[in-house]
């Protein structure tokens, strides 16, 4: 019976000892279980989503992309980014105003980040399109917000399709406004 209990209080000290970590840290960092998860949210267009656009973010920050159509304003996509995850989305054909909006805690889909200057908001100067340019090319784009912070700068870069044989990319830097919500 020895050789049993002092089996069953090494297994019970090596889960502890596993488990302690996990636990305390359970206590310390609060567990979101509304954060939205990276992705598409939601596509109101009625059209289907064919062309890419990748977005290039930093860790500390959460991003919501909002494509919203020039002529009413009125949102037409949302996506979630977590900060400093590779994310790419497929977007509909349209030439759509891009904004983000950046926070650090997610308070749900009403405040985003949070009032009173939680939440910044991001907006690229000119329209994005989406197309498609000759027979087997998909217009996409590619946004850098890693220096959005420093120098206010957003990069885009035009993105091709994958069928496309490697074409010289032309870089084009955009003034972006950064302002509290």
């Amino acid at each position: 019976m020895g050789y049993a209990r002092f089996k069953l209080w090494c297994c019970g000290a090596l889960v502890s000892l596993f488990l302690a970590p996990v636990l305390l840290m359970a206590q310390t960092v609060p567990w979101d279980d509304d954060k939205p998860r990276q992705g598409l949210m939601w596509n109101r267009t009625g059209l289907p989503a064919v062309f890419p656009l990748q977005v290039k973010t930093t860790i500390g920050e959460d991003y919501v992309l909002l494509l919203s159509d020039p002529q009413t304003g009125a949102d037409v996509l949302a996506a979630f980014i977590v900060g400093g995850r590779f994310f790419r989305v497929l977007v509909p054909p349209g030439t759509f105003r891009v904004r983000f909006a950046a926070g650090v805690t997610w308070q749900g889909a009403d405040t985003m980040f949070g009032r009173a200057g939680q939440t910044r908001i991001i907006e690229m100067p000119e329209l994005l399109t989406f197309e498609v340019k000759g027979l087997r090319t998909k217009r996409g784009h590619l946004i850098d917000l890693t220096n959005s912070s420093v120098g206010e700068l957003a990069l885009r870069l035009p993105l091709r399709g994958q069928l496309v044989p490697p074409v010289s990319r032309l870089e084009t830097r955009g003034r972006i406004a950064v302002a509290p919500s």
